[in-house]
């Protein structure tokens, strides 16, 4: 017997998926009723059974097509690779068993039931919620006292300071380790509705917002630095588009330099 198969998952109570596949005989489709056992491995050969194996019976087969629904409880998918092994006979017969080959690869739509499993994608109390990847974190849910939670994604290091309530950060951030330690460059937002889309070592205060780059800061109320670097806009509704060394900082500079050649016309006179 040989069979071919598509996988696709549903959500009920319990972490059930729906298996499709097709049998045939030779070069001809079956059809009738048959019995089937199924067993998850953690192998595509050889390998370890992972959970309670489940037998399906009757199953109905019409022009080799064929329909179950499949519960293996959630422990057997935390997100390692699985292999479902299927054996089949003619239903209410003495045939012998046959094992199909090869083992068929579980794609990543049942692979949401890890998802499932965790605890739906839920946390509980006061907790964030965290999605790792590669036992790194790339994304936190952070409650915030009742009102819009703060979304963080992006480097572990990017963080809300405590108290505000719904901060975006997009992404960016960094936290690399060099030879006299870890050096952290985190994205963080200090306000209510601050937002840093991206980039590193950026800043937004209360409403403010900094779309990218490298070291810049709106620190202002509801100011907005759109990229580029070391850019400040500490300013109530100040406005930075992009450059560098843009802002209170850079006039600063301008109006000391400016004052020492005046300063000098003056004592040249």
């Amino acid at each position: 017997m040989e069979h071919s198969s598509r996988v696709r998952s549903r959500f009920t109570r319990r972490p059930r998926f729906t298996y499709q596949g097709r049998l045939q005989h030779g070069d001809t489709l079956a059809n009738g009723l048959y019995e089937m056992s199924f067993a998850l491995h953690d192998a595509a050969t050889n390998g370890n059974v992972v959970g309670t194996p489940v037998t399906v019976a009757p199953v109905p087969v019409s022009n080799g097509l064929f329909t179950v629904t499949l519960d293996f409880g959630a422990a057997p998918f935390m997100g390692a690779e699985r292999w479902l092994e299927i054996a089949v006979t003619v239903f209410g017969s003495d045939q012998p068993v046959v094992t199909l080959v090869p083992r068929q690869p579980l794609t990543p739509a049942p692979y949401a039931l890890h998802a499932h499993n965790a605890a739906g994608l839920m946390s509980f109390a006061n907790a964030p919620l965290d999605i790792k990847v590669n036992g790194q974190r790339a994304f936190r849910l952070e409650a915030s006292l009742g009102f819009s939670p703060n979304v963080i994604g992006g480097a572990s290091v990017n963080a809300v300071d405590n108290g505000a309530f719904g901060a975006t950060i997009g992404g960016g951030g960094y936290a690399v380790l060099g030879p006299i330690g870890t050096h952290i460059v985190p994205n963080r937002v200090t306000g209510n509705l601050g937002t840093v889309s991206g980039g590193a070592n950026n800043t937004a205060a209360s409403g403010g917002t900094v779309g990218g780059g490298f070291g810049n800061n709106a620190t202002g109320e509801k100011s907005f630095v759109g990229g580029g670097e070391n850019n400040t806009a500490g300013r109530e509704y100040s406005t930075i588009g992009g450059g560098e060394l843009t802002g209170l900082r850079a006039s600063m500079l301008r109006w000391a330099a400016a004052a020492s050649t005046s300063a000098a016309a003056v004592l040249q006179r």
